[in-house]
């Protein structure tokens, strides 16, 4: 999935970015609070819930399924559309605010207090990865594509791009942030429009993109159903209280 993800970033080409990085914050922050008010709601008055475990159900189902979401908007080839952008944009700060939120709950179930600095440095973290993995993505890029054009060799391309997804992957799980979100920031850094989220903007070559989007394209179909199915396998079924009725009254 996180190569997926590389591959939709790959494709962004942002002919309006302000404006799409604004409606993207106000889709986030509207994607986040409505799930995590309502779903506290629900379990908390509705079910009777405690407290911590209410606050923590609204927490998990804030997150948006950033990997889901790509791979519909492939699908659909919406992915450069300006609806399809705003989606992306919006489920990638989803994850940011769940990933702070989720810290929050954490750190006040432990202690039964709050440290804001902790959850500063969570923010600072992953500010500075989306800051550095796309800068460090596209000076790799820039080596490759040199490379590429000297002295081309069959497979350099796909072999320095999934080792850049992997490394970028574990900068963003070293700095607090889910390790998808690397895979997304080095597609961003290797797409035709390369830039720092709802900011500054370089060009890069189109031609060199649609190259390694071709080659990586084999890549990606082969790991994503991959992972689907071992999302699948992980769940353990034998937690689940089958002869509950809250547990079929809430599924329902």
């Amino acid at each position: 999935m996180i190569l997926l993800l590389f591959e939709v970033g790959l494709e962004t080409d942002m002919g309006k970015m302000l404006e799409t990085g604004r409606k993207s914050v106000t889709v986030a922050i509207g994607g986040f609070l409505g799930p995590f008010v309502a779903s506290f709601l629900v379990s908390y008055l509705l079910f009777g819930q405690p407290l911590l475990v209410s606050l923590f159900i609204g927490g998990t189902l804030t997150a948006t399924s950033i990997g889901i979401t790509a791979k519909t908007l492939l699908k659909l080839n919406k992915q450069n559309s300006r609806e399809g952008q705003i989606a992306l944009g919006a489920a990638v700060l989803d994850d940011i605010l769940g990933v702070v939120l989720l810290a929050l709950l954490y750190e006040f179930s432990i202690t039964g207090q709050i440290n804001w600095a902790n959850t500063f440095n969570v923010l600072v973290f992953i500010t500075l990865f989306f800051m550095l993995a796309p800068v460090i993505a596209r000076g790799v890029s820039g080596i490759v594509h040199k490379w590429h054009l000297h002295k081309p060799s069959p497979g350099l391309i796909p072999c320095t791009i999934v080792s850049l997804v992997l490394f970028t992957a574990w900068i963003a799980h070293f700095m607090g942030a889910p390790e998808i979100l690397g895979g997304f920031a080095a597609g961003l850094a290797l797409s035709r429009r390369f830039f720092l989220p709802f900011g500054l903007s370089l060009q890069t070559d189109p031609g060199f993109a649609n190259r390694i989007r071709n080659e990586m394209t084999p890549i990606v179909n082969l790991f994503t159903p991959i992972f689907f199915v071992s999302v699948g396998l992980s769940m353990d079924l034998r937690e689940v209280d089958w002869s509950s009725v809250f547990f079929w009254v809430f599924s329902l």
